[in-house]
């Protein structure tokens, strides 16, 4: 019974700061207009209130896991917890810009702290049996924060203020401090490490590649973005180079070029949050241009997607206990691939029942893909290598994430140009999300041969 509560802890510990992120980050674009009024920023400003927590997010992720590896994971999940709660009481008192900026910074580094520890945490203190089902519930927590943050964010915005939005994460932070002291158990004690030996080089090589080809990638594209992009790969370069020399290296190699299931879990992770990520951008530009709903019928139909992905994530991890995640998270990327080929031939004249149709099968398809493949990076490695290989999950989804985007604004800007969307460009519009659901389609479709080509997780007699 004790150990069935402090389970029931843990979970709660890190779920709660899972639901973190999300939550804030879908919150605040439904209190965006009312920030930037406040703050008077311009709108390459409020671009930034987005980009000033995603990028040392992005470039912290590797590092931080492989530090809580190496110094406990305790520690460091408390640290960046209570640097996200702190950040967030900046955020709310925030008297300008600068401050809050700089707030939003921290939020970053403080996040990467976060998803680099909770899924590691979960997975050392599960069964094996039962970890799949953790994994899953975990996931699920996600989907909540990104399916009520709009609603709540809209509500705390128009009766009291965008600052409240904050004051509720900081509570929440509060209270997950809390947990970690009272359910997690502290780190063993672990040799120090000579400030010799730690790849501090490797580290900023790394977070300068991510950076420069976020940044890259964010502005394509122009000749910049290209520019970035090629300074990126010089940079891996040298990392490489870094890497191979250090005594102690950021990345264990042996994970990528030894450990198959490892390998392609996370290529797949990759591919899949490359093609499916913008797809509900695109529907927002076609639902409320092309179809004229109201943001308020967007919002509810768009909302689909994430309450299917909610309610079947902790199924699926449950099955991939007992089921190969292979097979689950193989067929979750069949039906994202048919899901996205059921967007190309979007009209003017496809009623809504289509779209959320589609969206219904694009959540069944997450939800059989996302706790499954988890539970197959998780249960690939030892539990000396849980933080780096949290971190890579969560590296994989933001860079997937920042190529969906990126493929979208690319086509959207070669198709429709610099021109204001309006009812005289839904023609192009229409021709570009054609172009982008066809590329995603196919993007898609190679994710289930990646999916399929992992191995098998159990090796049952």
């Amino acid at each position: 019974m004790k150990e069935k509560h402090s389970y029931i802890g843990i979970l709660t510990t890190t779920s709660l700061s899972t639901f973190l992120v999300p939550f804030i980050g879908s919150a605040l674009n439904v209190a965006m207009p009312f920030l930037g009024k406040d703050l008077s920023l311009t709108a390459p400003q409020l671009g930034w209130v987005v980009s000033a927590y995603l990028l040392p997010t992005a470039a912290l992720l590797i590092p931080m896991g492989r530090i809580a590896d190496l110094t406990g994971r305790r520690r460091l999940f408390f640290s960046g917890t209570l640097l996200f709660t702190i950040a967030s009481l900046l955020s709310a008192l925030a008297p300008n810009a600068a401050l809050f900026f700089l707030s939003r910074i921290l939020h970053g580094v403080g996040a990467s702290m976060i998803f680099a520890n909770s899924a590691a945490i979960l997975t050392a203190s599960v069964p094996p049996s039962h970890r799949g089902g953790a994994l899953g519930i975990n996931t699920a927590t996600v989907y909540i924060g990104m399916s009520i943050g709009p609603f709540l964010g809209g509500l705390m915005t128009s009766l009291v203020s965008w600052r409240l939005i904050f004051f509720t994460t900081a509570l929440i932070g509060a209270t997950t401090l809390f947990l970690i002291l009272r359910y997690v158990a502290k780190d063993s004690e672990r040799p120090p490490l000579e400030r010799s030996s730690f790849n501090l080089s490797g580290i900023t090589f790394y977070a300068s590649t991510v950076l420069l080809f976020l940044g890259g990638t964010g502005l394509l594209p122009s000749r910049k973005g290209f520019l970035l992009l090629a300074a990126s790969l010089v940079v891996l370069f040298f990392f490489s180079r870094i890497e191979k020399r250090a005594s102690l290296p950021l990345w264990e190699s042996s994970l990528l070029k030894e450990n198959r299931l490892f390998a392609f879990s996370n290529l797949t992770a990759l591919i899949h949050y490359a093609s499916i990520w913008s797809s509900s951008f695109l529907l927002a530009l076609y639902l409320q241009f092309v179809r004229g709903l109201s943001p308020e019928v967007t919002g509810l139909i768009l909302l689909s997607q994430p309450i299917i992905m909610f309610f079947l994530s902790p199924i699926t991890g449950h099955l991939s206990d007992r089921i190969e995640p292979r097979l689950l998270s193989s067929s979750g990327m069949v039906l994202t691939t048919l899901s996205l080929a059921s967007l190309i031939p979007l009209s003017a004249q496809t009623p809504a029942y289509w779209v959320v149709g589609s969206l219904i099968l694009m959540g069944i398809g997450y939800g059989l893909f996302c706790s499954p493949n988890t539970n197959a990076i998780m249960g690939s490695v030892q539990e000396r290598h849980y933080g780096l290989a949290s971190a890579s999950l969560a590296t994989m989804r933001m860079l997937g994430q920042s190529l969906s985007m990126s493929l979208s604004t690319v086509v959207l800007t070669m198709v429709v140009g610099h021109k204001p969307l309006s009812s005289s460009t839904n023609t192009l519009l229409l021709k570009a999300a054609f172009w982008v659901f066809l590329i995603q389609t196919l993007l898609a479709a190679l994710g289930i041969f990646t999916s399929l080509a992992r191995g098998k997780m159990y090796h049952r007699t």
